[in-house]
């Protein structure tokens, strides 16, 4: 889940755009956002006093941010990879497929996703 300012809509719809995303991640406001749906807060200098003073369990997430890593692109740049990507590790971790047949599989279907969803909207 994230914001973002879509490119086909008008600059005023794109300025509003800018002004709302502004406004939900300034410090105060990330942190009450947090409070009231349990999302971390999109700034580290948002003062979470109050939040973990009424949910001391979200320090444990705060606490691995340290270690966290970048989702990988794919499964947001390709459509339907985050599936494919799930239903692969399925079959490894629970059906016990073949490791390297499923990777195989996957790498074919990711790449044919790529030639027919993505290739053809890219610009030269």
């Amino acid at each position: 889940a994230g914001l973002g300012i879509p490119s086909g809509i008008t600059k005023e719809e794109q300025l509003a755009a800018g002004t709302f995303i502004k406004f939900m991640t300034e410090p105060e406001n990330t942190a009450a956002f947090s409070a009231a749906t349990g999302y971390m807060s999109t700034r580290t200098s948002a003062d979470m006093t109050s939040v973990l003073a009424k949910t001391p369990q979200i320090k444990t997430a705060m606490d691995q941010l340290a270690v966290t890593k970048v989702q990988d692109r794919a499964r947001v740049f390709l459509p339907g990879a985050d599936q494919e990507m799930a239903k692969a590790a399925a079959k490894i971790l629970t059906q016990q497929g073949d490791v390297k047949a499923v990777m195989t599989e996957l790498k074919k279907t990711l790449e044919g996703i790529y030639t027919k969803d993505v290739k053809p909207k890219l610009k030269a």
